[in-house]
């Protein structure tokens, strides 16, 4: 307890406490300053692919599809899940980029006049499909 000499210094300095949370009127000391208002979290952000297993499929789907363009990769033939086959202006490369974005690995060869042993190749690229329904010819 204080003496009637010493100021109770735990009184004063909850007056003075009191008072600066008290500062547009009231009752005094025993307001108390109103609590913030809590701040809302942060919608997620837009427009973000998940990564997902379909998105990474997807994804080398056409990494594969656009390798394997216009005939440049004749080994990626055999591993290939559909195989398109036409003369040029069939559009090949459009329909193999369409079916790359839902997720389909597709080789596209062109049929061209002989060069350089490419009919053989071709020939041979298309024996080693295994399940030949996947080879798709396009016509004019």
């Amino acid at each position: 307890t204080a003496s009637p000499m010493t100021p109770d210094v735990g009184a004063m300095a909850t007056t003075t406490t009191a008072a600066r949370h008290n500062r547009g009127g009231g009752s005094g000391l025993g307001a108390v300053a109103p609590t913030p208002p809590a701040v809302p979290t942060p919608p997620p952000p837009r427009g973000l692919v998940p990564l997902s297993a379909d998105f990474f499929r997807v994804m080398e789907a056409i990494e594969t599809t656009v390798r394997a363009d216009d005939g440049r990769v004749l080994e990626s033939v055999s591993s290939a899940d559909i195989v398109l086959v036409g003369v040029s202006r069939t559009s090949k490369t459009p329909l193999s980029m369409y079916l790359a974005q839902r997720g389909y690995k597709v080789a596209n060869i062109p049929i061209v006049p002989d060069q350089h042993g490419y009919t053989a190749r071709v020939a041979a690229a298309l024996d080693s499909v295994a399940d030949t329904r996947r080879i798709v010819a396009l016509t004019i």
